[in-house]
């Protein structure tokens, strides 16, 4: 089962690392990005970017897409796939759970940002690995289908996950851009191991967790930890409690089994 840990992940808008991280994740500049890097023994760092002022900004399941809801921002990442590795950027998603590539462009709602990133091209790569399991995903907006299937991903100059399981898509409508699910996996939310079980499960982080820093309005970049969160983030303590799976739930969704809990925003600026 996932944690109370990964759960609070998802819900936070800025979290970080189990361990203490010496270096200062936070950045005043309004046009750099983040630099990838592993920070620790199973724990490592990809820098995101901004884009702001989404037209429609999807919604994944009943969760917002992870976006600045007063402003329609989304954060992109990175990666690369397959040998040779493709260079594809896809948009972080914390309410879904799979990860997929190759929008159609044409149908996207917003043709000019859609087509200014490459595609994933499967002939490309001698690690492609087809699978005969249909991809076929419905938003609050939009919609995917296509197949599913394995490669080599690997994020930035951190590990490289082997065989990943990943949809291809065929055909879409109203996505502009591919996407990095990372929420809840096998028995949560997937029916395989999604990337965020694939990190633990191959021994390239030691803990499902993950943490998000997505700086503030006047910043055009944040980042992501996997394998961690930031102990310098937050105040106070973390604890563990278990996920009541969806098929237990009573509106069919992952929830955390607790009774109550309470939100508190501590805030230094106006950019809160």
């Amino acid at each position: 089962m996932f944690s109370m840990v990964t759960w609070l992940l998802l819900l936070a808008v800025t979290v970080a690392a189990f361990l203490d991280i010496e270096d200062d994740f936070e950045n005043n500049a309004t046009t750099k990005v983040l630099p990838n890097r592993m920070v620790d023994d199973g724990v490592f760092q990809l820098g995101v970017t901004k884009v702001a002022g989404v037209p429609n900004v999807q919604k994944r399941q009943s969760k917002s897409n992870l976006a600045n809801p007063y402003i329609g921002d989304i954060y992109m990442i990175t990666v690369q796939i397959g040998y040779p590795a493709q260079s594809i950027t896809l948009s972080i998603d914390t309410g879904s759970s799979d990860v997929w590539v190759n929008p159609q462009c044409a149908t996207s709602g917003w043709t000019s940002f859609c087509s200014s990133y490459p595609q994933y091209d499967p002939t490309k790569s001698t690690s492609f690995v087809p699978l005969s399991q249909a991809l076929n995903i419905a938003y609050g907006i939009g919609a995917v289908t296509g197949a599913y299937a394995t490669d080599n991903f690997m994020m930035g100059s951190g590990p490289t996950l082997k065989k990943l399981q990943f949809g291809v898509a065929s055909g879409s409508n109203r996505m502009f851009a591919g996407i990095m699910g990372v929420s809840w996996g096998l028995g949560l939310g997937t029916g395989y191991y999604n990337i965020i079980d694939q990190l633990a499960l191959q021994g390239l982080t030691k803990t499902r967790a993950f943490a998000i820093d997505l700086g503030n309005v006047d910043t055009a970049s944040g980042s992501i930890i996997f394998g961690g969160l930031d102990t310098k983030k937050y105040y106070g303590s973390l604890i563990k409690n278990p996920i009541i799976p969806f098929y237990q739930s009573p509106d069919g969704y992952p929830r955390p089994a607790t009774d109550k809990f309470d939100i508190h925003w501590l805030c230094e600026t106006r950019h809160c």
